[in-house]
């Protein structure tokens, strides 16, 4: 058993140093040909002084929150979550040599947390932009070329090959709308199907209800997460044109988000430790959030963990006829082992109480250069009124203006990473099985804490 585990540990260990080294290959490319994207980089790792951080459950809302948040113009993100880098440098579970998500230890080497955050800084931009230079498409095409190895990363790409298909469909778009965008998504993932791999497909990218639809037999053909190493969790990120970076007059604020932060709080501190960090706790009902885990257990994205090669250790056992839970979705909390076999809407409000009761034991005591607050996802989700005064003080908060960009998001904020069309009080779909959960042990003392009363479950959006 020790020998299994040790040999998928170094199975994975070489395909995160491959991928490091295909990362570091093509930014130094990126870095000579365009010297622009170099110079930001180094201009925000020395001026960089405000980080905000949100946390909060998976399937919480925090990917609507960061998006509509991520179009203020002081703000630069990263299209995604920074979880893969950490992933990517051995982080994360199983690398970091235990058995949960949490990692309370620190980076091994000033060399990781440089790279991380250099990593970090690279990636996150301000908004899309359509209209791009012929240098700017070229650029375009070497960033879907870094960021499929994260996706497939028991795939070799040939780099300037996805840079030529990139450019090539970039220039036959007829124009900007959605619809046209949709399009031109989707015909790029199935050329790198056809040109490169055959289980890339659209279902496994972040795309609309209604053109998944069209590709939902492909997780059976393709067989996704047959022996996977998962370094960018799926639905993956479509990559986005951006303008060439150019320096600002004054060093934006980073925004960050991933469901398992709650879980790596402490490196976190130790990566921004120059630095402001504002903490924006997002928190949504447990009926509502309980709701969406269970949906995306049964969807074909969301896997995070390949749990197979340790089962013999934990004597693990699927009685779930409907779910490989081998293939395990969302975040590893304390104790999974016990609750692996437990009905899955038990497992699922666990997963919500123990992203919550992280976040609280870490943020106990505020460091001198920390801030936080504690936002109901319920504000974003009312009203368009409700969502602008709940930006507007989100804004106040950060030391950053309400501008014209944030308002224009949240009159139309877009769908993230959704299971099916966003709709309020969704969780009485399936009322009866989610209201035993607010009897399990402690579920009520932490709504409490949350700030939902469980006599109000009735009005829970």
């Amino acid at each position: 058993m020790i020998d299994q585990i040790e040999k998928h540990l170094e199975m994975r260990k070489q395909i995160r140093e491959r991928g490091i080294a295909h990362r570091s290959r093509i930014l130094g490319f990126i870095f000579d040909q365009y010297p622009e994207q170099r110079k930001y980089v180094e201009y925000c790792l020395e001026e960089l002084r405000d980080v905000a951080i949100i946390l909060g459950s998976a399937r919480g809302g925090t990917s609507a929150f960061k998006d509509t948040l991520a179009a203020n113009s002081a703000i630069i993100s990263m299209t995604g979550e920074h979880r893969l880098f950490f992933t990517l440098y051995g982080y994360n579970f199983p690398d970091h040599g235990g058995y949960l998500e949490k990692n309370p230890g620190t980076f091994y080497s000033e060399d990781h947390l440089g790279l991380i955050l250099r990593n970090i800084i690279y990636d996150s931009n301000a908004s899309e932009n359509w209209y791009l230079s012929n240098r700017e498409i070229e650029l375009y095409g070497w960033e879907w070329a870094i960021r499929l190895y994260l996706q497939w990363p028991e795939f070799e790409f040939d780099s300037e090959k996805v840079v030529r298909i990139v450019a090539d469909r970039y220039k036959k778009i007829p124009g900007y709308t959605q619809a046209e965008i949709d399009k031109f998504y989707v015909d790029l993932i199935n050329a790198f199907r056809k040109e490169f791999y055959h289980k890339i497909s659209p279902l496994y990218y972040d795309f609309s209800a209604n053109i998944l639809e069209e590709y939902k037999n492909d997780e059976k053909t393709v067989d996704f997460y047959n022996s996977r190493t998962i370094i960018e969790i799926s639905p993956f990120v479509l990559t986005c044109p951006r303008k060439i970076k150019q320096i600002p007059a004054r060093c934006p604020l980073l925004l960050l988000k991933a469901s398992s932060d709650c879980y790596r709080i402490p490196l976190l501190r130790q990566l921004f430790k120059d630095r402001n960090i504002y903490f924006l706790h997002l928190t949504r009902n447990p009926l509502s959030s309980a709701n969406g885990l269970i949906d995306g257990w049964f969807h074909p994205c969301f896997g995070q963990h390949d749990l197979s090669f340790c089962k013999d250790k934990f004597n693990l056992e699927n009685t779930d006829p409907g779910i490989d839970r081998f293939m395990w979705k969302f975040d590893l909390l304390e104790e999974w082992q016990e609750h692996f076999s437990k009905p899955l809407e038990v497992l699922c409000i666990k997963q919500w109480m123990s992203s919550h009761l992280n976040i609280f034991r870490e943020l106990e005591k505020i460091n001198g250069n920390e801030r936080y607050c504690r936002i109901p996802f319920e504000d974003f989700q009312k009203s368009l009124d409700s969502r602008a005064i709940l930006y507007k003080k989100v804004c106040d908060y950060l030391n950053i203006e309400y501008d014209s960009f944030l308002r224009d998001r949240i009159e139309k904020p877009r769908i993230i990473n959704a299971t099916v069309k966003p709709k309020v009080q969704r969780w009485k779909e399936k009322r009866d099985l989610l209201l035993s959960l607010l009897k399990c042990d402690g579920v009520e003392n932490l709504c409490g804490a949350l700030g939902y009363e469980t006599k109000n479950f009735e009005n829970w959006l």
